[in-house]
């Protein structure tokens, strides 16, 4: 069938978040989709304006850009979303989170569909240059920030957890529902450090951490001992949880420099493109690998 051979061909392309444009610049695009990336019952359109404007400046991030760009929005709207409130209240935070990045909408479409979906084409002006493949053998392997929370917060939001912690219940529902690029956050750190590559978690670090260590070619292992907050988040998830946990879009690099912004939390040496993870010095083997789309 055309369809299988479709998701073939983008499963052994393997294609990066983004693409570099003559160098000059970085274009991305992505989609959320009602029923998969969020739940109207859930989300409002300040939520999910947010998330698929963040999700797009992530994959932004993770490549190394920081400098203005552009939009394309294309709006797959239905009966539940056509209301003048709704969309003033997602067209509002869209535009301000847009400005936030430097991105200014030239164009796009609008259509009828039975179930939301929203796209967004990113083309910014590039940076730094940074993409999935050059990890070199001894660099360490850094995380910009937690993981977990984000299947925490939708654990929550399915009543199948319970914290007694308002504090934490809300970072974590937060986490699902918002997710935030680490945009400034690596800007900052790409001005003082050289990283070698990066991408975003938004499959879960088995999926991304593997997706580098192949295309560079060379082995990562990872201790799961060092991802932060793993004592607390353990209490409520399973490792394979916590590994799993996509939408994160904290970010995944490498580099040969002790950076002391990020999170160490392994190493990359001579291989082929394995990754092993460690706990409590011995080998762990994840039960699943998380969330597949097809």
């Amino acid at each position: 069938m055309i369809e299988n051979s479709i998701i073939k061909l983008f499963l052994k392309s393997n294609f990066n978040d983004t693409f570099f444009l003559k160098k000059k610049y970085l274009v991305t695009t992505d989609t959320i989709s009602q029923g998969t990336h969020f739940k109207l019952n859930w989300s409002s359109p300040v939520d999910i304006a947010t998330k698929l404007v963040e999700v797009n400046i992530s994959d932004i991030a993770s490549s190394g850009g920081s400098k203005k760009g552009y939009a394309l929005l294309n709006l797959g709207l239905n009966k539940e979303t056509i209301s003048k409130i709704w969309i003033n209240e997602f067209s509002k935070t869209l535009l301000k989170l847009l400005k936030k990045y430097n991105h200014e909408i030239i164009g796009g479409d609008t259509y009828f569909s039975k179930k939301i979906n929203l796209n967004l084409t990113l083309i910014s002006e590039n940076n730094f240059s940074i993409g999935r493949k050059d990890s070199k053998v001894g660099d360490y392997i850094y995380l910009t920030g937690c993981l977990g929370y984000s299947i925490l917060g939708y654990k929550i939001l399915s009543k199948k957890i319970n914290l007694a912690n308002k504090k934490n219940s809300t970072r974590a529902i937060k986490k699902h529902l918002t997710p935030k690029s680490r945009f400034f956050e690596i800007k900052k750190i790409l001005k003082k450090n050289k990283i070698h590559s990066m991408m975003d978690i938004s499959d879960g670090l088995i999926q991304d951490s593997k997706k580098m260590a192949t295309e560079s070619k060379n082995d990562f292992y990872i201790n799961i001992n060092l991802l932060p907050e793993l004592k607390f988040l353990n209490k409520y998830l399973s490792i394979d949880d916590i590994l799993t946990s996509g939408e994160e879009l904290e970010l995944l690099c490498t580099s040969s420099e002790n950076i002391p912004d990020l999170i160490k939390i392994g190493e990359v040496k001579k291989g082929t493109g394995k990754v092993s993870f460690f706990l409590e010095g011995k080998i762990y083997i994840p039960k699943n690998i998380g969330f597949i789309h097809f």
